[in-house]
């Protein structure tokens, strides 16, 4: 079974269902013990404000408080351009116990910030290059713990990215909504001895703790369970910044 699950929606994402209390009680009564409430950032067309953020932080904080099972404050940021950019300011990454790093066809933040976060969108050679280099970039320069469904909305040179959360101990997601790889490229990242984690990308209740796909892929691959940080055991996230 799964000890944690890393990337939890609640209702500070505007498409998520329920709140931080009802996630919790939910990861609590599937038996997990850890959970990790994972809002989206700013740029997100549901995105959390930055006013939000600070409201989220706290809530996390008191339900954690009380809760039976360990906490975390999170967050997932955005991607959002070439550059590596990303959508959590550094003055709040230290307050946060974990952070996952996805990449959204959604991207808020005016006209020139669309068009910019538009160019990634295309599979050339230079495009996956580009981005590739702007994921390893806001790696190295923020607190990031786990990579969400790579190679969704944007395309990415998955095996070159895995070497470099391999080396720099950075979990690569098995989503459990998504999976945006081919046979012959997954086989190559599992190749490298990345460890994976399994996440449910839960919107609400019903689906904290869901990794049914993550474990299908998982069977589909034979990756072994050596690989994969959470099951059957607690993952260990080291601090990025």
């Amino acid at each position: 079974m799964i000890y944690g699950d890393y990337h939890v929606h609640s209702t500070y994402s505007r498409d998520a269902k329920n709140s931080v209390a009802e996630q919790v009680q939910s990861a609590i009564d599937k038996g997990l013990k850890q959970v990790a409430i994972t809002d989206h950032a700013s740029c997100h067309t549901y995105g959390m404000s930055e006013a939000a953020m600070r409201s989220q932080i706290s809530e996390v904080e008191r339900v954690a408080r009380s809760s039976k099972i360990s906490v975390l404050k999170g967050v997932e940021a955005n991607l959002v351009n070439q550059m590596g950019k990303i959508d959590v300011p550094k003055k709040y990454q230290e307050y946060l116990d974990i952070m996952v790093l996805g990449c959204h066809k959604s991207c808020r933040g005016g006209l020139f910030a669309r068009m910019k976060h538009t160019k990634m969108f295309l599979a050339t050679k230079n495009n996956i290059d580009k981005n590739t280099d702007a994921y390893i970039k806001a790696l190295q320069e923020n607190k990031i713990n786990i990579v969400a469904h790579p190679n969704y909305a944007v395309p990415i040179d998955c095996v070159r990215l895995a070497k470099y959360c391999k080396e720099h101990n950075i979990y690569f997601e098995l989503n459990g909504r998504k999976h945006c790889m081919d046979d012959a490229t997954f086989r190559a990242v599992i190749d490298t001895g990345v460890m994976f984690i399994l996440d449910s990308d839960a919107h609400n209740s019903v689906d904290v703790g869901n990794v049914r796909n993550g474990l299908t892929v998982m069977e589909k691959y034979n990756i072994p369970e050596a690989q994969i940080a959470n099951l059957n055991k607690l993952p260990i996230f080291n601090k990025r910044i």
